[in-house]
């Protein structure tokens, strides 16, 4: 299911199943921007806070200003104002990277997730959300793919060159995640053949 909050200073997405709410805002019609992943929520009251305080290193002028690192960002591209690793390194023809990728639309679409890794017969509806560079050479659509009945979200981004010369792709992440600082333990597995998942 989906609920959608769109006014003039606000877009908010509100994907939710049985068990769990993914919340997706639009940050001053640009960055589109993690609210919250976890549990079923009823509604989203915006009650988690943002950190929109001025930086040294804000790209914004506003009196408002914010940095945009201090974001949880669902997909980051190079020189936009955030200093953590990129979800992506696109680079046109003459090798300079591709910038400034800015939220233009979003639309849903029937799926059928026969070409991608996928819970078999999952059917259904996805949001997608599309970028596109401020050179107007290359759009990219961040998908949603919600589960029915499972605490799972599917997540996978398409790239298209809507200009006339080439574009190389060297890093294309599916997924970007921020979580909140919290004591987590990590478990990760590591092997050779015949050796897999052997634990760190």
């Amino acid at each position: 299911m989906l609920k959608i909050d769109n006014n003039k200073n606000q877009i908010l997405f509100h994907l939710y199943n049985t068990q769990i709410s993914y919340v997706i805002e639009i940050i001053d019609g640009k960055f589109v921007t993690n609210r919250y992943f976890g549990p079923k929520l009823p509604y989203f009251s915006g009650s988690t806070s943002l950190d929109n305080g001025k930086h040294a290193f804000s790209i914004y002028q506003q009196e408002d200003a914010f940095s945009v690192s201090s974001l949880p960002l669902e997909y980051s591209v190079s020189q936009s104002g955030d200093y953590r690793e990129t979800s992506a390194e696109l680079n046109d023809k003459f090798n300079l990277p591709i910038i400034d990728m800015k939220y233009v639309r979003y639309d849903q679409e029937k799926v059928e997730l026969s070409s991608l890794p996928h819970i078999r017969q999952a059917k259904g509806s996805s949001l997608n959300i599309h970028l596109i560079g401020n050179n107007g050479r290359l759009a990219i659509t961040i998908h949603y793919f919600l589960l029915n009945d499972f605490p799972s979200i599917i997540r996978w981004i398409s790239y298209k060159n809507i200009g006339k010369s080439l574009i190389h792709i060297k890093k294309a992440d599916s997924l970007q995640l921020d979580v909140p600082n919290r004591e987590w333990k990590t478990l990760s597995f590591y092997g050779t053949h015949a050796s897999e998942f052997i634990h760190q």
